[in-house]
């Protein structure tokens, strides 16, 4: 399986998630999301061309969006891996609404 790395920001993101998650619907639930989530750090990381740009966030063509839920993972496609393993840098995770607003979207 390939590999992923999470930036600073998204990991802070991912724990801010949960802990809203937590507060809002739960410990089940938030464990439901976070797992949603990580499935699509990986489903990424297995290829990382998918996913789709955002012209109404950015022009910058290397960046690419997956939905989860009412999220948005932000992923770089122009890095190269970090080690000799195939490796997908993760830029982020917003909400939705929060992308709208343009948090983060600039990476």
């Amino acid at each position: 399986m390939k590999r992923y790395v999470l930036t600073a920001e998204a990991q802070l993101d991912l724990r801010q998630i949960r802990d809203h998650v937590v507060d809002t619907g739960g410990v089940r639930a938030s464990r439901y999301v976070v797992a949603a989530i990580v499935s699509g750090f990986r489903a990424v990381a297995r290829m990382p061309g998918q996913g789709h740009r955002r012209e109404d966030l950015t022009k910058r063509d290397e960046l690419r969006f997956w939905s989860v839920f009412s999220y948005l993972i932000v992923y770089r496609i122009d890095r190269e891996p970090i080690t000799s393993r195939s490796k997908s840098r993760l830029a982020g995770v917003y909400s939705g609404s929060e992308a709208r607003r343009g948090k983060g979207v600039s990476l």
